[in-house]
């Protein structure tokens, strides 16, 4: 709709300002809560599993080397529950 060369300055910032209204809904905690039960109304129409894997995710961060005297060794892993993961994803 946007993309409509006869489209109007006031019609544009209307829709824009729709989208704006849903992304800010969107990233709300109710936003997520909504997401989660669409997923699992979906998960359920599909037959498949609606659940979080239970195992944390584990992320490796490189430790990055400063000065000529610093070792190149790993920082410690860094574990993530999944659930926390996905709201992080959803979120940001």
């Amino acid at each position: 709709m946007l993309q409509n060369e006869n489209i109007d300055v006031s019609s544009a910032v209307e829709i824009l300002d729709e989208t704006r209204q849903v992304m800010v809904k969107m990233k709300s905690d109710k936003g997520l809560q909504e997401a989660l039960i669409d997923a699992r109304n979906l998960c359920n129409s599909i037959e498949t599993e609606a659940e979080f894997l239970q195992e944390p995710e584990v992320l490796l961060q490189k430790k990055w080397k400063r000065y000529d005297y610093d070792s190149l060794d790993e920082a410690p892993p860094i574990t993530i529950q999944a659930n926390l993961l996905f709201c992080f994803h959803f979120l940001f």
